[in-house]
């Protein structure tokens, strides 16, 4: 699954926006947790081809209320940016 969304992300890069033009994906990942899929959507940020990480920006969407703390500290050790919705307030990892 995780080679057929890479080469999905490197299809719709190539063709459907212009080179300079910016790419942003975003998806709600809060299903994958709670469908029992948090560790292999974490594993797919590591395996996406090196053109979707050059030329995109991905954004993962959370419920923290739904996350435990040891799945919470995956995503914050694993993210340079982290967005939160209330208060609106954008954290960057140094």
């Amino acid at each position: 699954m995780t080679n057929k969304i890479s080469e999905f992300l490197v299809d719709v890069l190539d063709n459907a926006y212009p080179q300079a033009f910016p790419r942003i994906a975003c998806e709600d990942t809060v299903w994958f947790s709670e469908a029992g899929f948090f560790e292999e959507h974490q594993k797919l940020g590591n395996t996406l081809d090196k053109k979707v990480i050059d030329e995109s920006v991905i954004l993962c969407c959370y419920n923290i209320l739904k996350l435990d703390e040891e799945k919470m500290d995956t995503v914050l050790q694993s993210r340079d940016f982290i967005i939160l919705d209330e208060p609106l307030s954008v954290f960057r990892r140094k």
